[in-house]
């Protein structure tokens, strides 16, 4: 009887209406694809249009490594790389502006052997 009994209650069901699949899992791929997708664009925006100064500029001293004025100034632009005969790499970044101006600096081993700027406030 017993037996019976859950054969109507748990059996007979599913037959008749199987479980549908679930509206959640593909929600949370969704939500982690838009939740990159906002993190990369944040990213580029802030790259974009972080407004580097003259403040800044004058901080900049013969010597720094480029991680240090990467993280005062954010990640600039490669505009020009040279291979020097001692096997040493000249790499020279720009941080531009919205409005034009900006920062261009050298540098030789990764220390900062040179700066320019343009137009800063």
């Amino acid at each position: 009887m017993a037996l019976l009994l859950g054969v109507l209650l748990f059996v007979i069901p599913r037959l008749l209406l199987p479980p549908q699949p679930s509206r959640l899992h593909p929600m949370v791929a969704e939500f982690g694809l838009v939740a990159l997708h906002i993190s990369v664009v944040h990213q580029i925006l802030s790259q974009e249009y972080a407004v580097v100064t003259w403040a800044q500029y004058e901080q900049l001293t013969p010597g720094m490594h480029l991680l240090a004025v990467e993280h005062m100034l954010g990640f600039g632009a490669e505009i020009k790389t040279q291979n020097l005969p001692n096997d040493e790499i000249l790499i020279t970044y720009e941080w531009l502006n919205p409005d034009g101006s900006k920062i261009i600096a050298t540098f030789q081993n990764m220390k900062l052997t040179g700066k320019a700027q343009a137009g800063l406030k």
